[in-house]
């Protein structure tokens, strides 16, 4: 904590060095609230003091909702002298399970039909329009009965009474009073469950303390709380020069108390940052079910008629002849764990001590803990496990004097109020105002105080200039604040993009690489028709892959962006310009390159040892090897075709021959020429097959030339 230690005795300090921590609940008459903190993740730290004497239990009222925060931070002190002691609480089942554990279940919302069905065998007073009926239920079923002119259904209620067994229709039914007082009872507890359950009613907490005399004592409790929020004041004149000649913060907290207590004069702490804060449902008690395992019921086992074994008869006789009831003892197999056989000194048959699990190291205090400074013995303090001070980045403003705040009631309190350092300056970002930029100041924090996030209205000159917002600023840590649009100020960009520069060629791997660079400039134009001079600073995006070239360094430089300060005289126009580059590699793999590519010959004829000498010289091979198996595929698909025409040609004969006689002068005609064609495709084939191979030596030549081939 930044704010240095906490005062000694309180309980905070108390819970934080012993590791635990602490929940929510109302103030007790008896144990006044004394100290309340306030966090900023929805929480708020409510400590109770006091003083009892001897053995004391103090009751404390809270809602249902809450009870949850109370089981799992309640923290206690005893006193000199004391102990703390038990803590109790009603407990709270689901309302479903607590329903089905009255006599009569109204966990489904039952019709009166079937109320009286589960109370059936009961005494009862039925009233009708005509009568009134005391008897014992019989029974409840549906009957047909004439209404006007139709037959409707409706059910039948049957009383065993003094004179017999009579009937009623639940239409003409106008009460129904359950005799049994018992029974009675049980419906109106019931009852009073499910409206408790819709009301969150209030509930206690006992809290118990042992000891003897006259002591004081304390508990603490973590409960949901409004987040307490920050609003400041900047208030600034300025002198002849122009300059802010004085700049005051002031800041006030705006805090709620939202309890079912009124503060009366208590310690109030305001905590910014965010410690980790969660819900769990401790208060409803949680069951597992449980598998439901059948006993095995021999009695329904049918019989089962099985072949025998005659080899085996005699073997068989020996083994029933050696069992009383005449089955055979099954024998527990030899390589059962130890911890499933009986143990003769344990009523449940486990031995703990053969499976590894003694009594002694499951319930026990072992070395482990011992070591982890966590002591379990009675009157025993636990040691802290984690210094308060490494707690986390908290800073707490404490407010000097004792607060009285009724309940359901709100309040400003002041907790900052001292002269700041200020600078005047314009901020100017594009995408926030393409146009003007906004004035403000450059604040630093000159006090010892964390400055909370939150808005701050900007006075200046006497009035009212503006609104503006701060981050969270840690004291000698500097904020922009921004608040009204700068009119006298223009400023106009003209962005130019540069062509690329070829920086650099390599060959890795088979690869070429080739480095390019491109620049970009943004010309800023700034008009001040002011008379004074102004300081803007100007935003400018951080982009991926772009680096700055002018200036050499930013005046500032954000997670997101750059800022150049830059002195705008009066009635003047001043020029600044900011210069990028960027660099980027183009990889292309050589063996699917393109030999005639016009890339190939800028790399080849660049100048200023862009390209040296070595990678010309590969990159000449690589075009050359590449040219020549081309020339050969070219001439390899050529013959392909030339083949292709003849055996058309071959095809056409073949057709026009089916359909001349034998013998004829143009059959035979057709028979030299197909000789002819057949000897011009036996050559065509002896060519490609040497096409073909030539072909695959030169791509295997050129595979192997750039395998692996590195240079530059």
């Amino acid at each position: 904590m930044r704010s240095g230690e906490r005062p000694a005795g309180t309980l905070l300090t108390t819970a934080l060095a012993c590791g635990w921590a602490v929940s929510g609940l109302a103030a007790a008459d008896e144990v006044p609230l004394k100290r309340v903190v306030l966090f900023t993740s929805g929480v708020g730290y409510f400590e109770h003091r006091g003083e009892v004497e001897g053995d004391a239990t103090v009751e404390l009222s809270f809602r249902t909702e809450q009870i949850n925060d109370l089981l799992k931070s309640l923290v206690v002190d005893g006193g000199a002298g004391g102990t703390a002691g038990l803590v109790s609480y009603g407990s709270r089942d689901p309302v479903t399970k607590t329903l089905k554990t009255f006599a009569i279940d109204l966990t489904k919302s039952p019709s009166l039909a079937d109320l009286l069905g589960q109370v059936r065998g009961s005494a009862v007073e039925v009233a009708t329009a005509d009568r009134n009926t005391a008897g014992t239920i019989l029974g409840i079923e549906v009957r047909e009965r004439v209404v006007g002119e139709e037959m409707l259904k409706s059910k039948y209620l049957t009383l065993v009474t003094d004179r017999g067994i009579e009937g009623f229709y639940f239409d003409d039914v106008r009460s129904v009073r359950l005799v049994d007082e018992t029974l009675d009872a049980e419906l109106r507890q019931a009852l009073a469950v499910l409206a408790g359950a819709r009301q969150g009613e209030q509930r206690t907490v006992s809290i118990a303390f042992d000891g003897t005399g006259a002591r004081d004592v304390g508990l603490g409790y973590i409960r949901e709380a409004p987040l307490w929020k920050t609003t400041y004041r900047f208030v600034t004149a300025e002198g002849q020069d122009g300059k802010p000649s004085t700049t005051f913060l002031q800041g006030w907290a705006i805090v709620e108390n939202q309890t079912e207590a009124d503060w009366d004069g208590v310690e109030l702490a305001l905590v910014s940052g965010r410690p980790i804060s969660f819900r769990m449902d401790l208060d409803k008690p949680f069951y597992i079910p449980r598998p439901l395992v059948e006993s095995e019921r021999y009695a329904n086992v049918g019989p089962v008629v099985y072949g025998r074994d005659l080899n085996r008869r005699e073997e068989l006789k020996a083994i029933l002849s050696n069992s009383a009831d005449g089955i055979a003892p099954v024998a527990a197999p030899t390589g059962a764990p130890a911890r499933f056989r009986a143990s003769g000194g344990n009523a449940l048959g486990l031995n703990f001590e053969a499976s590894g699990y003694a009594p002694s190291d499951r319930f026990g205090v072992s070395s482990d803990y011992e070591s982890a400074g966590v002591a379990v013995s009675g009157g025993e303090s636990i040691k802290p496990l984690v210094a308060a001070a490494d707690a986390g980045e908290l800073f707490e403003y404490r407010i000097g004097k004792p607060v009285t705040l009724p309940r359901q009631s709100s309040a400003m309190l002041p907790i900052v109020g001292a002269e700041i350092e200020a600078e005047k300056v314009a901020v100017y970002n594009p995408t926030v105002l393409a146009k003007h930029p906004l004035t403000g100041y450059r604040l630093k924090n000159t006090t010892d105080l964390h400055l909370m996030q939150g808005p701050v209205t900007v006075f200046a000159g006497g009035g009212y200039a503006g609104d503006s917002r701060i981050t969270d600023v840690p004291p000698g840590e500097e904020q922009l604040l921004t608040y009204a649009v700068d009119l006298d100020v223009e400023v106009a960009i003209d962005t130019k993009g540069g062509p690329q520069t070829l920086e650099k060629v390599v060959i890795k791997e088979g690869n070429l690489i080739a480095t390019r660079s491109r620049r970009e400039t943004a010309e800023y134009t700034i008009k001040n028709s002011d008379t004074d001079a102004v300081k803007i600073l100007i935003e400018r995006p951080l982009r991926g892959g772009w680096k700055l070239v002018t200036p050499a360094e930013p005046t500032e430089k954000t997670r997101d962006r750059y800022r150049f300060a830059v002195d705008a005289a009066g009635d003047e126009t001043t020029e600044f310009e900011v210069v990028e580059s960027r660099v980027d590699r183009q990889s292309v793999r050589l063996a699917s390159a393109d030999p005639f590519d016009r890339q190939f010959e800028l790399y080849l004829t660049a100048e200023n040892g862009v390209v040296d000498d070595a990678v010309k010289a590969a990159l000449t091979k690589v075009v050359a090897k590449k040219r020549d198996a081309r020339a050969v595929t070219v001439s390899l698909n050529k013959t392909r075709e030339s083949r292709k025409a003849v055996a058309s040609d071959q095809e056409r004969l073949r057709e026009n021959l089916r359909t001349l006689n034998r013998g004829t002068a143009l059959y035979d005609r057709y028979i030299r020429k197909l000789g002819t064609l057949e000897d011009a495709i036996e050559k065509y084939d002896a060519e490609i097959e040497r096409a073909e191979a030539e072909v695959k030596a030169k791509e295997k030549s050129l595979a192997d030339y750039l395998a692996g081939l590195t240079v530059g």
